[in-house]
């Protein structure tokens, strides 16, 4: 059986923490801030890449911890991240950069990792840029826009499901694209006619 909600209705969604400007580098602040540059195609975020900053302003921060979901509002495609782990150094504290949405599942019934599958799923995209088009919003999602869109949640047992075969996708198209890296390589060796 599956059913479909609003996100509002599955999960708390706030901005991320708002930053005027560049990033700034400041080694040995302890707090590291997550941007859309570090988000990968299949909703990874690589941590090597993810700076070491201060924050300005006087909001409060709204720290990221494992189990919490990224949703990219602005630009195309508007990809989503599952947060399963922090790999940064002990006691690091991380928000999530203003072009996010940060979302917090509230319903025990929804995986959060689902979640961000389900965001990253081809169809979805087109339904959220068809939305975007529809309400002439350019290339953002409004969190009006966000917390209105339906998920299809099925049972927990079809959502790790979904999840296995995803997992096996992305493990496939690294393996293919490692070996297309080598052949190609090996071609460009083989043939090198000195020019």
């Amino acid at each position: 059986m599956k059913i479909t909600k609003k996100v509002g209705e599955i999960a708390s969604i706030q901005v991320g923490h708002a930053m005027r400007g560049s990033i700034p580098e400041v080694f040995g602040a302890g707090i590291y801030m997550v941007q859309p540059r570090d988000i990968n195609e299949y909703g990874k975020v690589f941590w090597g890449d993810v700076v070491e900053t201060e924050l300005r302003g006087k909001a409060e921060p709204r720290w990221l911890e494992p189990g919490d979901v990224l949703f990219k509002m602005n630009g195309k495609p508007n990809l989503a991240a599952y947060i399963d782990r922090i790999e940064l150094p002990e006691n690091a504290k991380v928000v999530a950069h203003h072009q996010f949405f940060h979302l917090k599942v509230t319903d025990r019934s929804v995986d959060p990792e689902y979640l961000a599958w389900y965001f990253n799923y081809p169809r979805v995209q087109e339904q959220i840029e068809a939305l975007k088009m529809a309400r002439s919003t350019g290339p953002v999602v409004n969190k009006g826009m966000l917390s209105d869109l339906g998920v299809v949640i099925p049972e927990r047992k079809m959502q790790d499901e979904i999840l296995e075969l995803w997992y096996n996708y992305v493990n496939e198209q690294r393996i293919l694209r490692y070996k297309l890296e080598q052949s190609t390589s090996s071609y460009l060796r083989s043939v090198d006619i000195g020019v």
